[in-house]
């Protein structure tokens, strides 16, 4: 069975069959009103209970507030039905209040969750009982700012990103606000500043990564610094919790939900193949990459050079690999100033300064950089201690190249053409003495490969999916000392995969986090190419 995630109708019946089958709730959802996706919804209601249990839960029943509870009414009945929390569902659009009664009745829940209409202008002052204390607020806030903003092509930040896989549903006013997410949120941070521990946790759903920034900075200037951000992916969607408090006993960086969650699942990337297949080979690759780290001035230690793999660990204490299109457009109009334009009839030769009349032939000598019958160097540099020394270069795939008493630690093999057959059963660590292969090569090796598994499709990326690989073997996170004033550690490593080169990307540590290391790779599929 496939589903049509496009369907607004497919994904109505999905929502309500999976509360139905998975949790016996009977909700009903009008056509016109946003439709729920429910492990999102569950995974709030779980974090929300990992938080109450980080600083004590308050005696007796768990009250909570769920602020803009729809017409599905979805994270009250849940919290309702699955933990027995007694909830006040706010509401400003009066169909939803009507929708979210009747599904609250139809399941038997008046006695635990209340919903109230209220205006559009209230957020939790005006809702809340007097003199009444609530554990929680949850919320689920319109993400856009104006209806322009639902068409996919405005909010992406390159041609290149993907369209949305799912259909959008929810009426106008359930998905835009004025201000948007960031707006509407900072509405919260202000009211709470006056209610105080009347809510013992503040929070709130965030849809788009760009948000977090102002809020946690909206936070920090209210004098808040217990507070946590958590992300969730579900599918293809990424979404954060934001959860602030003003309990001293309640520290939300330590939560169970935060600490046991499985860290620093690999980054998986395909390399996508170049119109020359003779560049695409393991040590072509590595010195590609092994150019971009010298151009993001990162430190580099060679930990592996073989045959089935190549492992770098990397350091950088600033990010270098961001905005590099606008670096690049400075760039451009540093050059374009300092540069005559010439005329059409000529181009500029950058190495000798001279103007050559279109259509001249090249001298033999002015070979392109990257043409496979000159030698290219192999990751030029030398390194110390448990490093190791690559000074060889990559000779011409038809080059018949022999080396049976290459030092351990270099980097002197050569690019067989693809009739060769090539066996290795004991390819030494640190050295890489024998071919690798082109793609159609037929190719034997007894030793242990890192990317045991399926991959992904070809220029596509895989995010962490459980499984643990085996980079993480290789590869062992740091401790805070040593990451000290650092932004990211990371490990990489570039291994076969059938015809394929897939590259691998784990965090051991820095200041930046995940974040940085998913910045990292996008750096890495823009310029892989180039």
């Amino acid at each position: 069975m496939t589903i049509n995630f496009k369907d607004t109708a497919a994904l109505h019946a999905l929502s309500t069959t999976l509360l139905e089958k998975d949790f016996n709730l009977k909700v009903n959802i009008p056509t016109d009103r946003l439709v729920p996706t429910i492990p999102s919804r569950l995974n709030y209601i779980l974090l929300i209970e990992d938080l109450l249990d980080c600083g004590g839960r308050r005696a007796g029943d768990v009250h909570g507030i769920d602020i803009g509870t729809g017409a599905s009414c979805v994270y009250s009945l849940l919290a309702a039905k699955t933990k027995q929390w007694k909830m006040l569902a706010t509401e400003v659009d009066k169909e939803s209040v009507k929708f979210a009664i009747e599904n609250v009745q139809r399941n038997n829940l008046q006695h635990l969750i209340l919903v109230k209409s209220v205006s559009h202008t209230v957020v939790l002052k005006g809702a809340l009982e007097e003199d009444y204390s609530y554990d929680f607020c949850m919320c689920n806030p319109p993400f856009f700012s104006a209806e322009s903003e639902l068409n996919p092509s405005v909010k992406r930040r390159s041609p290149n990103r993907p369209h949305p896989r799912n259909g959008l549903t929810g009426s106008l006013q359930e998905v835009v606000v004025m201000g948007g997410e960031v707006a509407f949120i900072k509405r919260m941070i202000e009211e709470s500043l006056e209610l105080k521990t009347t809510i013992k946790i503040y929070s709130s759903l965030v849809g788009h990564k760009s948000s977090l920034t102002p809020l946690k900075n909206a936070l920090k200037q209210a004098g808040v610094s217990n507070m946590t951000e958590v992300m969730f992916r579900q599918g293809h969607t990424s979404r954060w919790i934001l959860a602030w408090t003003f309990d001293n006993e309640c520290d939300l960086r330590n939560v169970s939900y935060i600490s046991k969650r499985e860290k620093n699942l690999p980054l998986t990337y395909l390399i996508p193949h170049p119109e020359d297949i003779h560049e695409y080979t393991l040590p072509i690759i590595a010195t590609k990459f092994h150019d971009m780290f010298s151009q993001l001035q990162l430190e580099v230690k060679i930990l592996k050079m073989e045959d089935s793999s190549c492992l770098f660990e990397i350091t950088a204490l600033k990010n270098t690999w961001s905005y590099q299109r606008k670096k690049r457009r400075a760039m451009k109009f540093k050059d374009n100033q300092q540069l005559d334009i010439p005329q059409s009839s000529a181009i500029l030769c950058r190495e000798t300064k001279e103007c050559k009349p279109l259509g001249t032939k090249q001298s033999d000598n002015s070979a392109s950089e990257r043409s496979i019958n000159s030698s290219m160097p192999c990751l030029n540099t030398k390194q110390t201690g448990n490093s190791v020394s690559m000074d060889s270069s990559v000779p011409c795939p038809s080059t018949q190249h022999t080396n049976n008493s290459a030092s351990e630690g270099s980097l002197n093999s050569s690019v067989p053409c693809p009739s060769t057959q090539h066996t290795n059963n004991s390819a030494s660590e640190g050295s890489l003495n024998s071919s690798v292969p082109c793609p159609s090569t037929q190719h034997t090796n007894n030793s242990a490969s890192i990317g045991s598994g399926p991959c992904i499709r070809r220029g596509q990326k895989r995010r962490g999916g459980g499984a643990v690989t085996m980079t993480h073997k290789l590869f062992k996170s740091s401790d805070a000392t040593s990451c000290s004033g650092v932004l990211l550690k990371a490990g990489i490593a570039l291994f076969p995969v059938h015809l394929d080169i897939c590259l691998e990307l784990v965090l051991l540590g820095g200041s930046g986090g995940q974040e940085s290391l998913h910045q990292l790779l996008q750096y890495f599929k823009n310029n892989i190419r180039r």
